[in-house]
């Protein structure tokens, strides 16, 4: 995840909260936006955990 995902993490970020004022959590849409963050959120850190092995990977090879 580059920093284009990052700024897209952020830009759901704040679109959610944007969505939420004045409404229930349990909103549709919120929960909508807040499941769609939700898997930028996990996808950000399984990429993070890939680049770490492939350094640690890297590092013992060198």
């Amino acid at each position: 995840m580059g920093l284009t995902s990052l700024n897209q993490l952020e830009d759901l970020r704040l679109q959610m909260q944007r969505i939420a004022i004045g409404k229930e959590l349990t909103d549709p849409i919120v929960v909508k936006v807040s499941e769609k963050l939700d898997i930028l959120i996990t996808e950000f850190y399984m990429d993070q955990k890939k680049l770490r092995h492939k350094a640690q990977r890297q590092r013992i090879i060198i």
